[in-house]
Order: C-alpha cells, then structure tokens, then sequence
C-alpha cells in the first residue's frame, strides 16, 4: 500500500494513498464550502505544492520516518492493546515530532483513504482515534537515529464491535522551533502517518461480495487485463485472494493473474476495485473463443466462491488464420492451375 498524493476537499480532508508501502503526507482541515471556486482551486494548488514536496528543507539534508507504516490489532476480552512505532531522523538536526490521532475511511475504490473530520456517518461507526493514547505527547528525535513510541488501544465498551480505523500522525519542527509558521494560519510543518487497523471480535460481520468485472483485450482480441470489483457489506475489513485463468478453444491455459498480490484492504461498507495483469504462460495463437474464469475468498475463508465465467472471440487472431488459410488456398489454387495450363 503506497501513498503520495494529497487532496483537500472543503469540510473533511482527504489523502489518497496510491497503493502499498511508502510514506504517507496528511494534509491539515480547510476552510468551509463558503469559500469561492477560486479560492478553493488556490488552496489545492497552495497544498499540493506544500505537500507533494521533501518532508525536510532544502537547507536539511535526510528524510523521516515511521515503522511499521501499518498495525494490526485484534481486541478480545482484555481492556487494552499495546503497540509501539519507531519514528526515524536522518537529518543532521534534532527534530520534535507532536503526536496526534485522526480517524479515517475509503476515499475512492481505487485504495485510497480519506482522514476524516467529526461527525461522519462512518467515523462515528467505525473510528478509533478516541480510543487511542500515547505514552507522550512529543517525541525528539536525535540526527541519524531513532526513538520509539509506546500506545494503547483502550478497549472500552463504548468501542463497539467489528473494524475500527486510525492514524497516528507525526507532525515535524525543529528543535526549538513552533509546528506552524506564526505568520500563517496554514500549517507548513512535514507530517507522516502510520495507520492502524483494528478488529474486535464479538460482534463481526463478514459479508464480502463480488459485484462486477471489466476485461481489457490486446490488439488481437485476447484478454491481458482484467478488473474486479467487490463490495464489503460487512462491519469490518478483508483481505481479498484468488486467481484468474484465460483458456483458448482447447482448454489451455495461456494466462493467468493472482488477486490482489499487494494484500490492499477493503473497509467496511464500501468497494474497490482491484486491476489484474495477466502473465503469459502459452502463445496464444488459436482462434474462435478464449474463457476467463477464477475464484475467489478473503483471508479467514477456507472456501473460494467462483467467479462468472466469460468468453470473448480472438478476432485477431481469427483474422489471422483467416487471410493466412486464404492465402494458402490461393497459393494452391494459382499453382494447380499454372500446372494444368502448362
């Protein structure tokens, strides 16, 4: 799960997270929708310059960062779940990190995630950053070196069951120096983030669906590329598996795909689309009717549920075999009669 790029939307702030390992950028809440057009399109542009750019100064050689990026917890009977993140400095200065917490969900069905403000219909559900603490509130982080930080996921009863969704965020100053920049009510300090995903068992709902596919062809008809789009209408996160095969008239199989080979999540009551490149093990050279077929579960599940077969017709490869036949009979067909006039 890899993440870059960050999207501020009026009234809740979005990250969308390109998937699987790197650093994650988590962009501070906006004005309210009153603002104009305009200024709204200064704002993303004023974002995306202050975030899409180093974590560290231009004066400050070295970089930060947090591991492990993400953190699974399951919570049983116990009243709280420990866990501890290692936060790293290879500037040549001492930096503070202000620790703080953010809830967040899906921002699109391509993997991305949204931080979330108060007050959503999801966050209210399935938020976590209430029911996390930290052992502090500043970390100083020493030039070339590392500190780790201890936290807590309290297991209250007001946490109910199934999937709940935080972050912990590190926002960076040097030593000495505010998180912000006096002169400015937009924050300018680097932030990284490390998520973590908690299930709680007693009450879990697992109901993972699949609900579509789209299937890309070659030039020649035959399928390279194919889509899959499932719905998590349950009350906590998957980990969807499975495999693709393509087969041509005879039943050979000359591709195949793995699911979901980057282990990217599916939350709670929302979709996502998971794109399949296949890998060619045959030539596929016959023609008529190539068979897409595959299964698929989540992890946790035994058994794989079929997926719809489907079939698409190699119309190049058809008309391949058609000109190159009617060649042939036409080379045959010029030589026979060539014999018989001479």
């Amino acid at each position: 799960m890899a993440f870059h790029q960050a999207i501020i939307i009026p009234q809740k702030t979005l990250i969308s997270l390109l998937p699987l390992p790197i650093n994650l950028i988590f962009a501070e809440y906006m004005a309210q929708s009153v603002l104009s057009k305009q200024i709204r399109l200064f704002a993303l542009s004023l974002a995306l310059f202050l975030f899409f750019v180093p974590i560290v100064s231009a004066e400050t050689e070295g970089s930060f960062s947090v591991s492990p990026l993400f953190t699974d917890i399951l919570l049983g009977a116990e009243e709280e779940q420990n866990f501890s993140l290692e936060v790293g400095n290879t500037t040549s200065e001492p930096m503070v990190f202000r620790v703080s917490f953010v809830d967040f969900g899906s921002l699109n069905e391509s993997g991305g995630i949204a931080f979330l403000g108060k007050g959503t219909s999801f966050q209210e559900r399935y938020g976590l950053a209430s029911w996390i603490s930290a052992e502090r509130d500043v970390v100083t982080v020493f030039p070339q070196g590392k500190e780790r930080i201890n936290l807590t996921v309290m297991n209250k009863e007001s946490l109910s069951p199934g999937g709940h969704y935080g972050a912990v965020v590190f926002q960076a100053a040097k030593e000495g120096e505010d998180f912000t920049d006096t002169n400015s009510n937009v924050s300018i300090s680097p932030n990284f983030t490390a998520l973590v995903f908690v299930r709680k068992i007693g009450g879990e709902i697992l109901d993972f669906q699949y609900r579509e596919s789209i299937v890309r062809r070659n030039l020649f008809g035959i399928p390279d590329k194919i889509s899959l789009r499932f719905q998590n209408k349950g009350n906590t996160h998957v980990t969807p598996r499975g495999r693709i095969e393509v087969r041509d008239m005879l039943g050979n199989i000359v591709r195949k795909g793995i699911l979901n080979e980057e282990s990217g999540r599916i939350l709670p009551e929302s979709y996502r689309v998971y794109p399949i490149s296949f890998i060619s093990l045959s030539k596929a050279i016959l023609p008529g009717y190539y068979h897409v077929s595959g299964e698929y579960r989540f992890d946790g599940e035994e058994n794989f549920s079929p997926l719809p077969e489907q079939k698409f017709f190699a119309w190049g490869v058809s008309l391949v075999w058609l000109l190159t036949v009617s060649t042939l009979c036409y080379g045959a067909f010029f030589f026979r009669k060539k014999s018989v006039l001479k």
